[in-house]
């Protein structure tokens, strides 16, 4: 896997830019935070462990996993391939990669077989389990295309169309771990964020309530409806004040959280991008 290009010449730049402008992003952009929310207040307590680490390393496994059925890659997901990649990525080192391909077994999310090539060789592959988040994730990044240029039923077509699952995540995937392209480390205050255990569902709730021009939940609030802890989300907001991304009160109540607002629309406008690059091949949006 190559290192990824500096934003500046970064290949999805223009095609973020784009989105970014279109006319119906803000609307599209309430409902994705909406429905990202309602789905991960479903995932309960893996939302204490779903971090941005869980995530990439479940990602990888499903991308090798997919790959291999593809015939791009010999095995699928071993623990040397997964371990390369996080390493390149300066993610983490075998220790963290091990605990956490141990914790995603014990929730379910994984199991380890091994490889129908050759014996000798163990494998992680996801359960139905975490193949039904994968449909859900990308099915909800999907809507917001729906929701920018209706008419190509992407969301429906990635939940009932195994072909196009397939696409998505050979295409997708393969623009992220074999040629190196970053979707949330090119902005490293929210990657610290969301890095954190709780991060996601935190900062996404403080996020939609400023879009919504509504009060921002408490910590004790978010931590109930994601089944997180109240240290958790302290935590987050502590990190979100230090790096500038919201501001409080001198009671503590979150009064504005324009620049977290403004990172989570460059990270979706980001991810859509990637897709309507690599998975649906078009150069510029909208058609």
């Amino acid at each position: 896997m190559q290192r990824a290009q500096t934003l500046e010449h970064d290949p999805l730049v223009r095609i973020t830019d784009e989105i970014l402008k279109h006319d119906r992003f803000n609307f599209a952009m309430l409902r994705y935070v909406e429905k990202v929310i309602a789905w991960r207040r479903q995932l309960g307590v893996f939302n204490r462990v779903g971090t941005s680490l869980g995530l990439h390393v479940s990602h990888y496994v499903i991308y090798f996993h997919f790959a291999n059925r593809a015939g791009l890659v010999e095995h699928g997901a071993t623990f040397s391939r997964i371990l390369e990649i996080c390493e390149q990525r300066q993610q983490c080192g075998a220790r963290a990669v091990r605990t956490v391909l141990s914790v995603l077994r014990v929730m379910g999310y994984l199991r380890q077989e091994r490889s129908p090539s050759d014996g000798r060789v163990q494998v992680y592959a996801p359960t139905d389990k975490l193949t039904r988040e994968v449909v859900e994730g990308f099915a909800l990044s999907l809507s917001v295309l729906d929701d920018l240029e209706p008419g190509g039923n992407y969301e429906d077509r990635v939940r009932k169309d195994a072909a196009f699952l397939t696409d998505i995540v050979t295409h997708s995937g393969g623009a992220v771990v074999v040629d190196g392209i970053e979707i949330v480390e090119p902005f490293p205050d929210i990657n610290a964020i969301i890095t954190k255990a709780g991060g996601f569902p935190t900062s996404i709730s403080i996020a939609a309530a400023q879009i919504r021009n509504i009060d921002c939940p408490s910590a004790r609030s978010i931590a109930k409806e994601f089944r997180i802890s109240q240290s958790q989300v302290r935590s987050v907001i502590d990190e979100l004040e230090k790096r500038a991304l919201v501001v409080r009160s001198e009671n503590g109540a979150i009064v504005d959280a324009s620049p977290l607002v403004y990172l989570h629309r460059m990270l979706v406008a980001r991810e859509l991008a990637l897709h309507v690059k690599h998975t649906l091949k078009l150069e510029t949006f909208p058609v």
